[in-house]
């Protein structure tokens, strides 16, 4: 099926509380946040279409392959084109308890040009609760947000979910020129806000 990219053409990462899994083809199409179990964030694996992916890769034609940077679940894939080669680092960090500043559920992805000089795009296109809820992404201050107001599991009204991507990147174009040098993004589920069905705003879970 035309979209559809087989399973084994997939990488997973995680933290120990959730996962993602990354395509040979630069596209994050699967995971959910906060845990496992949650609903999905992207999810273009079992829709294409409307799921929601966060894609990283080249412009013009190109080669990839993926592969692990030993003895961790760190996952590289490797783009070479005919003007060069880029390296796509990603991965979710383990935090502890003494990280409780730091957002827990957050996926970096770290651009490396290794060789020559090419052009990559960045798509970062989130769908929360299966693509069910209506998704507004905007560009603010250092970065790209995205909120959207899906059911809450224990009550009649709504959470707003927050997903925001930062790193050193035109993000009005979401593509980046790379020669020779590294530039790095950074999704991170920022957490929910409560909201009741009459849409009084109740504290931050």
């Amino acid at each position: 099926m035309t979209g559809y990219r087989p399973l084994e053409r997939y990488g997973l990462i995680g933290n120990l509380e959730a996962c993602a899994l990354v395509g040979d083809d630069g596209s994050i199409d699967w995971c959910c946040f906060p845990h496992l179990e949650s609903p999905s964030v992207f999810a273009k694996i079992p829709d294409a279409e409307e799921g929601g992916h966060f894609s990283i890769r080249p412009t013009d034609e190109h080669e990839s392959s993926q592969s692990y940077v030993d003895r961790t679940n760190v996952l590289e894939t490797t783009f070479e084109t005919n003007s060069g080669a880029v390296t796509i680092t990603t991965f979710m960090p383990v935090f502890g308890v003494e990280d409780d500043d730091v957002p827990k559920q957050t996926i970096f992805r770290r651009v490396s040009c290794t060789s020559g000089s090419l052009s990559v795009d960045v798509a970062f296109r989130p769908r929360f609760d299966h693509a069910r809820a209506e998704t507004a992404v905007g560009v603010i201050d250092g970065g790209v947000l995205s909120t959207a107001d899906v059911p809450r599991g224990d009550s009649a009204g709504t959470a707003e979910e927050k997903a925001f991507l930062s790193g050193d990147l035109d993000w009005a174009e979401g593509r980046a020129k790379l020669r020779r040098r590294s530039t790095s993004t950074r999704a991170t589920r920022t957490g929910s806000s409560s909201v009741t069905a009459n849409r009084r705003r109740s504290p931050t879970t």
